[in-house]
């Protein structure tokens, strides 16, 4: 997984008032159904089904504009392969990809921000299926 966060200040109100205030019922049902998808793709570690489960109508079109080269590092990601999405309310930009291929997403995510002279924080993460542990023995 790959995170890039552009030197873009976006404020959380200025994120919200981007939204409109009304949505239409068919985007909240595509949104929603989505969100499932979101899921049980997560669960499986099908980065293709995620790819087509990040698919949003509510809030990536209206925030996107904000941000300088979001639009297009988004489209870059995803022809990559990536299942990548605006990460909350922005700047920044998350990428779910397969083992092995993060330096290229990054790579493709990087490129339209530095094209519009924005610089990028990437972070490569890892995922784990184990949660947090708590060990209330004091004993490692």
């Amino acid at each position: 997984m790959a995170v890039h966060t552009p030197g873009v200040r976006l404020s959380t109100r200025e994120a919200r008032a981007a939204l409109p205030t009304h949505v239409s019922r068919a985007d909240a049902v595509f949104n929603i159904a989505h969100s499932i998808q979101v899921v049980e793709a997560l669960r499986n570690g099908d980065i293709s089904a995620l790819a087509s489960a990040f698919q949003d109508r509510m809030h990536q079109q209206y925030r996107l504009p904000l941000i300088p080269g979001a639009a297009e590092a988004l489209a870059a990601a995803q022809q990559a392969g990536a299942a990548a999405a605006l990460s909350g309310a922005g700047p920044s930009l998350i990428a779910f990809v397969e083992e092995g291929r993060e330096k290229a997403i990054s790579e493709a995510l990087r490129a339209p921000f530095a094209e519009k002279g924005v610089k990028t924080q990437i972070y490569v993460l890892n995922t784990t299926s184990k949660g947090a542990e708590i060990n209330a023995d004091g004993r490692e």
